[in-house]
């Protein structure tokens, strides 16, 4: 069924088993040319329809991006967006290989609070500029800073590692204990 009132007059009246051969041809054909007439119109609709899912002011509407582009800028704006990725990678190979427990996210999230440590909570917004970040990842001084709080990552990594090791000892020598009083204990009996 269609919306076009004609259309759907069309459809119904060659829809009845009482037509005969010839007027249910001409309404066939009729029905065949009202779809005709209207195809374009609906292609049309149907296309906007479409399109508007793709515009850049509908995708920075759902979230999709976070900003338009002017294609005049699109250069500049990738080449610090590829560059600060890459930059955030080798940070983050630096810390996995120092603690594999942690994701993306918490990487993220240390290297963003290192950031803002860094520059200070006023500038907290450049951390949304790839360009800052670029530089200040680049910076031989923040390499350094940067390095250090992978290091005493790495040694809470380590403790955290002994601490595992010795509450499973404890755990062990426990259940040890236990069967060894269990075991005297029923021989006593």
């Amino acid at each position: 069924k269609r919306i076009d009132p004609l259309y759907n007059e069309y459809f119904n009246a060659n829809s009845t088993d009482d037509l005969p051969h010839e007027d249910r041809k001409k309404r066939l054909c009729e029905l065949r040319n009202r779809e005709a007439y209207l195809l374009p119109a609906y292609h049309m609709i149907s296309t906007t329809f479409a399109d508007l899912h793709d515009t850049p002011q509908r995708m920075s509407a759902k979230g999709v991006i976070s900003e338009i582009l002017d294609w005049k800028n699109a250069r500049e704006f990738f080449y610090w967006k590829v560059k600060r990725r890459i930059l955030e990678a080798d940070v983050e190979k630096k810390l996995k290989l120092v603690n594999k427990n942690l994701n993306h996210g918490q990487m993220l999230s240390m290297l963003r609070r290192w950031f803002i440590e860094s520059k200070g909570p006023v500038q907290n917004y450049l951390w949304d500029n790839d360009k800052a970040v670029v530089e200040w990842l680049a910076d031989s001084a923040e390499q350094q800073i940067i390095a250090d709080n992978i290091k005493v990552i790495q040694k809470d990594a380590l403790i955290q590692k002994i601490d595992t090791l010795a509450s499973k000892k404890r755990r062990h020598r426990i259940g040890s204990s236990n069967r060894f009083a269990s075991e005297n204990g029923s021989k006593t009996t």
